[in-house]
Order: structure tokens, then sequence, then C-alpha cells
């Protein structure tokens, strides 16, 4: 129907974009389920917080979200992140009578098995920054060289230290 008739239109009108969307969205990267899980999470302990008048939630979302980082190599990604985001700040403005605080923390470049697919992307779309035979590793630690003033990659004991900070 409508959708189909959309798609086809997005993919005469701009071949690369539609083709990144498709391939993000089959990755499986894109993922409403984040933000549905998300919610379910908060559903199942919405009961026990409203009879405690108290509650931590934190949720994880992406730098990316937030406009930072190469938002066009992962649209779909990005997308689900920021509605995490969003999804969030709604549970804080409607659970703060019930003395929930409600969080989200966005972490940068850490390591993970997304690389791996975002590695191969890389290597397809600039291969004369990115060989084809450049380790994945290799190309997330000059990705992390070039964009992070820090020189070094977030790790996942950065994420969970922000964690404990936040539900403290």
């Amino acid at each position: 129907g409508e959708a189909a008739e959309a798609i086809k239109r997005m993919r005469e009108r701009a071949p690369d974009l539609a083709y990144r969307l498709e391939v993000d969205a089959q990755a499986g990267t894109f993922s409403a389920e984040m933000v549905i899980e998300a919610a379910r999470t908060t559903r199942a302990l919405l009961g026990h917080f409203k009879e405690r008048r108290s509650g931590v939630i934190i949720n994880i979302a992406s730098i990316v979200a937030h406009g930072r980082g190469d938002m066009q190599l992962k649209p779909a990604y990005n997308a689900s992140k920021a509605g995490i985001i969003e999804f969030s700040h709604w549970c804080a403005v409607r659970l703060a009578e019930y003395n929930v605080r409600v969080n989200t923390i966005s972490p940068g470049l850490v390591h993970t098995g997304l690389w791996e697919g975002l590695g191969a992307q890389l290597k397809e779309e600039f291969p004369e920054e990115f060989p084809a035979d450049m380790p994945t590793r290799a190309i997330f630690d000059q990705w992390v060289e070039a964009r992070v003033p820090l020189k070094r990659e977030q790790t996942p004991r950065d994420i969970g230290m922000a964690a404990v900070f936040l539900a403290s």
C-alpha cells in the first residue's frame, strides 16, 4: 500500500539513503523493540515503585541520539536510541509524583558486536581510509583516535560507574 509506494519513491529519489535504511533495518539494528522493552520493564516495575513511592530507572541510549558521532552510518539505530531518550523523558515527567527518578546514559564509542557490521560497512563505503584487510578492531581504534577528545574508548565499567552514581 502506501508504505510500499513511499519506499519506492525513496529508492528513486535517494537510492543511497534508501539502501542504508534497508540494510540497517535488515541487520536488526533498528529496534523499535529497544523502546518496547524499556516500556515493558518500566511497566513491570511500576506497581512496586508506586507502592514504595520511590524508584530509579536508568535506560541506555547512545551519544548518536544527541546528534553526536557519525549519524549517517546507522540511521535506524540512531532513531531507536533517540526513542529511548524520549521515552525516558516521558517517564520522568509522569513518574515524578511517585518519587521515581528516570535517567538515560548515552555512551560514546564502546567496542561491541555492532562494530563488526559497522567495520564492514566502513570498508565498503570508504575503501581508501579502511582497506579490506584492515581488522575491525583497528578500524574502531582509528575511529576513537579521530573522534574522541580523550583518545580512548569508553568501557562497560565507565557506563556501569555512571549507572551506580545515578542509582545512588
